[in-house]
């Protein structure tokens, strides 16, 4: 699904999944009404769709402050599209009329009325699906082939459990290694928990794949969209806290229009920490985004190279 020498000019689009919602999503777009929207670009005869980050940004409406460098928003999944929907139209025609009838998007709302409907479909065919959580099972694989789950996983858990909290105000684990992230991850008092969010993300994972499968064999590019720093409230700087230099912020130097300069809040990266992995986890990252995009921008690329910091302690700007 990679590009290689594209040298030719192509009309394309840029859009936020969320706002491609169709008669078959449930109060947003969800990935399967990529597929429509590529109809429509087929017959238009636009050739590229650049997609606005799709990570699991929990609470931030905003793309650019994802949880996680790797899983997909719940948001966007295509509930009755899943086999252990059965059973649950009822309560899938509710949700649907109830977000079709309000005059806004209800972000919040809708994020926490999908995964509520979702623990009630897992509660229902939890025996089914911890039987493929087993060796040899199609759960268990998707997990090897996707270790990044594990630190997803503990750190969703975890989050919830301290009602949403920034990791630094959790009552434990605030500071971990990969042993302890195992540790927790093999704890059999919460393995159901960890589960709940692996069988959602391999769903998530199906459907983009899929639609991202179908987009391509229509001969059109699906793009997507890389933020280059991670929110310092994420799995990623919470579990590799050494690939960051978490004491610093990223931002913007002082300039005319805005004399103090900005102050983002994101950590920026430990890159002499980084290359003794052999830059795994920035691989890692691009390997996934390859899953589903022909091509990717990476926003403020040139952080790769020079990046404007200041102590996390001045929040002034």
């Amino acid at each position: 699904m990679h590009i290689s020498n594209q040298k030719k000019r192509l009309t394309g689009i840029a859009v936020p999944l969320g706002a491609l919602k169709t008669r078959h999503s449930i109060g947003v777009g969800e990935f399967p009404d990529l597929v429509e929207l590529a109809n429509l670009c087929k017959a238009c005869g636009i050739e590229l769709i650049q997609l606005l980050p799709v990570n699991d940004s929990g609470f931030q409406s905003s793309p650019y402050s994802a949880l996680t460098a790797f899983a997909l928003h719940p948001l966007y999944l295509r509930i009755d599209a899943m086999e252990e929907a059965q059973g649950f139209e009822t309560q899938l025609q509710e949700l649907k009329e109830r977000f079709e009838a309000l005059p806004r998007f209800a972000y919040g709302p809708l994020q926490d009325a999908k995964i509520a409907l979702l623990r009630e479909m897992f509660h229902k065919n939890k025996k089914k699906i911890l039987a493929s959580a087993e060796p040899g099972k199609k759960l268990h694989t998707w997990i090897q082939q996707n270790p990044w789950i594990r630190d997803y996983a503990v750190y969703r858990r975890l989050k919830d459990a301290h009602h949403g909290a920034h990791w630094k105000e959790w009552t434990q684990v605030k500071n971990v290694d990969e042993k302890l992230i195992q540790e927790l991850w093999n704890n059999i008092e919460y393995k159901e928990e960890h589960l709940f969010w692996v069988w959602v993300q391999e769903a998530l994972d199906h459907q983009f794949t899929q639609a991202a499968k179908t987009i391509h064999e229509m001969g059109i590019i699906l793009k997507g969209d890389i933020p280059i720093l991670m929110n310092e409230d994420s799995a990623d700087v919470w579990a590799h806290s050494e690939l960051f230099h978490r004491d610093l912020s990223a931002g913007a130097p002082p300039e005319p229009l805005n004399p103090l300069g900005q102050n983002w809040q994101f950590p920026t990266y430990n890159w002499e920490a980084l290359e003794k992995t052999g830059y795994a986890w920035w691989i890692s990252r691009l390997r996934l985004a390859s899953r589903y995009y022909s091509a990717f921008r990476i926003d403020h690329v040139l952080g790769f190279f020079r990046i404007w910091a200041s102590s996390r302690k001045d929040n002034s700007a």
